[in-house]
């Protein structure tokens, strides 16, 4: 019984190998210059669409300010300097009193910090004593 590429081609085994390759690569070759064709056929029917005179004072490049350039900028533009949150002097806090006994390690904490300065969430990551 013949398989079916010998039934294709019609021929011996021997026929096979010299023209199976062929038309492989014939096809290959024919099925890149379509999706070539196809590819180049969209692109320029994308650029049918694109304006072709775009306004210059629509276009500007961002480029990024240095530290004395913003604080230049935002003396000219007449805000105001950045502030930092009054915090109250030493005296004025809370004084927590620690347990008497003796116990060492670490303690690793996360704090969420707010705008204004304020500690607003603290979570205790991990802790070991030793």
């Amino acid at each position: 019984m013949k398989s079916p590429i010998d039934a294709y081609f019609g021929g011996s085994e021997k026929a096979m190998p010299t023209k199976f390759p062929i038309r492989v690569a014939g096809s290959m070759l024919v099925a890149s210059i379509v999706v070539y064709a196809l590819l180049m056929l969209g692109v320029g029917v994308m650029q049918k669409f694109e304006p072709d005179d775009q306004d210059p004072m629509k276009i500007h490049p961002v480029n990024l300010l240095e530290a004395y350039q913003r604080k230049r900028w935002s003396e000219e533009l007449g805000e105001d300097k950045r502030k930092l949150p009054e915090r109250p002097h030493r005296e004025q806090m809370p004084r927590y009193e620690l347990p008497e006994r003796e116990v060492s390690g670490f303690v690793q904490i996360e704090v969420t910090i707010g705008a204004d300065g304020n500690v607003e969430e603290v979570k205790v990551v991990g802790a070991a004593p030793s």
